[in-house]
C-alpha cells in the first residue's frame, strides 16, 4: 500500500478548524483529497472535512463528506467516532428518516452502550422537532432500560437531557434527574451543568 509523507497542509487544516477558520480548512482539505488519492492522506483529510463543514454550518455537506469517506475507505464505517459523527451531522441536517433507520440498526445489533446512545439520539430527533414530551420519554427510556451499564458518559447525557425536557414541561421530577447527574454521574460532561440546576 502506497503511503506519502504527511502533507504540511494537513496540520494547517487541523489548526484552521481549531481556530474557527473553516473556509481555509475546507480549501486545504479538498486540496489534499485531490492531490493524495490512494496515498492514505486523502482518507485522513476526508475524516477532518466533515468537522470543517459542520463548523461552517453546512450539515448536509458534512453528511455528503461522510458518505464519500465511507466509499473511499469502507472499513472506516466500523470507526464508532466517525459513525456517530455522521449521525450527529444527519441530525443537524434534519435527515431524520435515514437517521432513524441507522439508529434502529444500531439498537437491534449493536452492543448495549451503542444501543443506549441510539435511544438517546432518538430523543434528540424528537426534541429537534419540538416534540418535548416524546423526547423526554426517549431519554427516560435510556436512563431506565440501560442503568445496568453504569456508564456515566452515556447515562449522564440521557439523564441530563431527560431533566431538561422535564423542566421544559414544568415537571417537578426534573430536579431529581439533575441531582442524579450531579451526584451519581460525576464523570459526565453534563455533571457541572446539572449541579448548577439543583
Amino acid at each position: 500500500k502506497a503511503v506519502a509523507d504527511k502533507p504540511a497542509e494537513y496540520d494547517q487544516a487541523a489548526a484552521a478548524i481549531k481556530g474557527g477558520k473553516f473556509d481555509d480548512a475546507i480549501k486545504l482539505l479538498n486540496g489534499i483529497i485531490a492531490a493524495y488519492r490512494n496515498l492514505e492522506w486523502d482518507v485522513e483529510a476526508s475524516k477532518l472535512l466533515p468537522q470543517a463543514l459542520l463548523g461552517q454550518g453546512d450539515a448536509a455537506g458534512a453528511v455528503q463528506a461522510y458518505d464519500k469517506l465511507f466509499l473511499l475507505a469502507p472499513g472506516e464505517k466500523q470507526n464508532a467516532a466517525l459513525a456517530w459523527g455522521m449521525r450527529r451531522a444527519m441530525l443537524q441536517a434534519k435527515q431524520y428518516t435515514g437517521l432513524i433507520r441507522q439508529l434502529d440498526a444500531v439498537a437491534a445489533a449493536g452492543p448495549r452502550p451503542e444501543a443506549a446512545r441510539a435511544q438517546t439520539m432518538r430523543g434528540d430527533i424528537q426534541l429537534a422537532q419540538n416534540n418535548v414530551e416524546l423526547a423526554a420519554l426517549d431519554y427516560l427510556r435510556t436512563a431506565i432500560l440501560f442503568q445496568d451499564l453504569n456508564d456515566p458518559i452515556v447515562l449522564g447525557e440521557a439523564c441530563f437531557k431527560a431533566a431538561a425536557a422535564l423542566e421544559q414541561l414544568r415537571d417537578p421530577r426534573a430536579k431529581d434527574m439533575y441531582k442524579k447527574v450531579a451526584t451519581e454521574y460525576k464523570a459526565s460532561p453534563y455533571a457541572a451543568q446539572a449541579a448548577g440546576k439543583i
